[in-house]
């Protein structure tokens, strides 16, 4: 009986731990987090974005899809030198969206962490912009 009892213990313990929000683009609730990068070849959204398009500024769209009812949002977008907030990033918005000066190629990562009642899930994604040489990625 205490075998039982320990293996059923554990396998809550591993449940619970699977609830909680890892760091990933994805959460236990189902929700995601995404982005796109503009200019681009696509309009799509993906887990993680890039172009290969070459211009002075990007800009850069991450949002939460896939969840259900309301949720409070917690945005820490990217810190790169000369990263702007354009619209969003704001504990109601499920969107954050910043511009980018091209400077080199950079790894653009945003986390959100999301809040319904009890539950919280962090969602973490990455946009890249490559180097460009003119028109072209160096």
């Amino acid at each position: 009986m205490i075998r039982k009892t320990s293996s059923v213990i554990a396998l809550a313990a591993t449940a619970g731990a699977l609830l909680l929000g890892t760091g990933t683009s994805s959460a236990a609730g189902g929700e995601d987090m995404v982005c796109h990068v503009s200019p681009s070849n696509s309009s799509n959204y993906t887990q993680n974005c890039f172009t290969t398009k070459s211009s002075t500024t990007y800009t850069v769209a991450y949002r939460v899809q896939n969840g259900t009812g309301s949720y409070t949002y917690a945005w820490t977008p990217p810190t790169n030198h000369g990263v702007h907030v354009a619209y969003g990033c704001t504990s109601t918005s499920d969107y954050c969206t910043i511009t980018v000066p091209r400077q080199g190629e950079q790894y653009l990562v945003a986390n959100v962490t999301l809040t319904q009642g009890s539950y919280h899930a962090t969602l973490s994604t990455e946009a890249e912009i490559p180097a460009m040489c003119g028109t072209q990625i160096c």
